[in-house]
């Protein structure tokens, strides 16, 4: 009779952690409004901000994670949350300007927004080409 208890125990005690695993299976495909497929897109866990996969060069994911929703950011769009039965994702882009540093006469840089002066933004596309024309 013991013998058959300590068994059952041995056997409720190695089969319980298997009962309060949850895994979800992700698969689909990431595009943006131009249906174009988007590569390289990060899955992150929603609750511990950690990446778990990236879509590939056509924007397709399958992955397997313990949440039941994920967030999928990619740099230029907005973040977007899906669930398993989501299959087509697409990404909505957005514009924003990135913390630009303000080159001046004084000792430290500072944020755009933070200037009392009036500034004038210059283009990359103007410093690319003067760099060109000095290398030349």
């Amino acid at each position: 009779m013991r013998k058959q208890l300590f068994i059952q125990a041995i056997f409720c005690l190695v089969t319980l952690p298997i009962l309060g695993q949850n895994v979800f299976s992700y698969s689909g495909k990431v595009l943006n409004v131009s249906g174009e497929p988007l590569a390289g897109a990060q899955l992150k866990l929603v609750a511990e901000n950690k990446i778990v996969g990236t879509t590939d060069v056509v924007g397709a994911y399958k992955i397997e994670a313990k949440d039941s929703v994920l967030r999928i950011t990619q740099m230029g769009y907005e973040d977007i949350s899906i669930t398993p039965e989501d299959k087509s994702v697409v990404m909505q882009e957005t514009s924003s300007m990135l913390n630009a540093v303000v080159v001046s006469e004084n000792k430290r840089s500072t944020e755009l927004k933070n200037t009392t002066i009036s500034l004038e933004l210059i283009q990359p596309e103007l410093i690319w080409g003067q760099l060109y024309f000095m290398g030349s």
